[in-house]
C-alpha cells in the first residue's frame, strides 16, 4: 500500500469513526471537541470540496447584487471549523455570517477566523429548536452535517422555519453505500415541505464530496465519494 493511501484510509477512520454509527449525540460532539484540532487537516488529505461546490451554487442562483450584499444574513447550521464562511468570503460573500453547531472547540477554529459575526454552540436535535427567531435568515447552509449518527433529517423543519419566504436553503448528504436509509428518510421529508408548501425546489444535484470513499473498505483505487446538494427557495 503506497504512502497516499495510508494516509487517505486513516484520515477516513477519523473522519467516519465509530460515532458514525451510533445515536448518541452527546458522545458525537465529544468526539467532535477532539477531533477539532486535526480537522482540516484530514478535510484537505480527503479532498473536501462541498464548500465552494455550494458557494459555487448560492452565487449562480443568487442576483449578484444580493450575493455581495452586506446586510445579507445568513446561518451556517453545523459551521463547524468554518470552511463554508471561508468559501463565502474567498467568493466575494459580503453580508453577516452566523453559525451554530454542537462542538465549542470546533467553534473555536471558526472564531479564530474572524468570519462569523456570532456563533452559538447549539445541540442539534429534532426536540430542540434552534434558539433563532422565525423567518430571520436570508440564506442557510448545511454542509456535511445531515447523516446517520449526526443532524438528523427532522432538522430540515428548523432550516425551514428561520429561513425568510424567498431565501434560499441549501444543504447536503453523503450519498454511499452507509447512508441510503438515512436517504429514504431524508427524501421522504423534503418532499412533503414541498408538498404542502413551505418551500420550492431550486436545484437537486450530486457533487464530489471528497476524493476517495473508503465506505466498503480500505482499497487502493481512489475513486471519490458523491454527496447529494438540494437548494430549495422557502416560500
Amino acid at each position: 500500500m503506497d504512502v497516499d493511501c495510508q494516509e487517505y484510509i486513516t484520515s477516513w477512520n477519523r473522519m467516519y469513526n465509530e460515532h458514525v454509527t451510533v445515536d448518541d449525540a452527546c458522545a458525537v460532539v465529544t468526539n467532535y471537541d477532539e477531533y477539532a484540532k486535526i480537522y482540516e487537516r484530514d478535510c484537505s488529505t480527503l479532498k473536501f470540496s462541498l464548500p465552494n461546490a455550494v458557494t459555487q451554487l448560492l452565487k449562480e442562483n443568487m442576483p449578484k447584487s444580493v450575493f455581495e450584499s452586506e446586510t445579507v444574513a445568513l446561518l451556517d447550521v453545523a459551521a463547524g471549523t468554518g470552511l463554508m464562511g471561508e468559501s463565502l468570503r474567498r467568493a466575494g460573500f459580503n453580508g453577516f455570517i452566523d453559525g451554530v453547531d454542537g462542538s465549542q472547540e470546533m467553534m473555536n477554529k471558526a472564531q479564530a477566523k474572524c468570519i462569523y459575526r456570532k456563533l452559538n454552540k447549539v445541540f442539534l436535535a429534532p426536540d430542540t429548536p434552534m434558539p433563532v427567531p422565525n423567518e430571520h435568515y436570508d440564506v442557510l447552509t448545511c454542509i456535511a452535517a445531515l447523516s446517520q449518527g449526526h443532524v438528523k433529517p427532522e432538522l430540515l423543519t428548523e432550516f425551514a422555519r428561520v429561513t425568510k419566504s424567498g431565501g434560499l436553503i441549501v444543504f447536503t448528504v453523503r450519498n454511499n453505500l452507509t447512508n441510503q436509509k438515512y436517504i429514504e428518510t431524508l427524501n421522504s421529508i423534503v418532499q412533503y415541505l414541498e408538498g404542502d408548501g413551505t418551500w420550492e425546489k431550486v436545484k437537486c444535484f450530486s457533487t464530489e464530496q471528497y476524493g476517495i470513499d473508503l465506505a466498503s473498505g480500505p482499497s487502493q483505487k481512489k475513486s471519490p465519494m458523491y454527496s447529494l446538494v438540494y437548494c430549495y427557495r422557502k416560500l
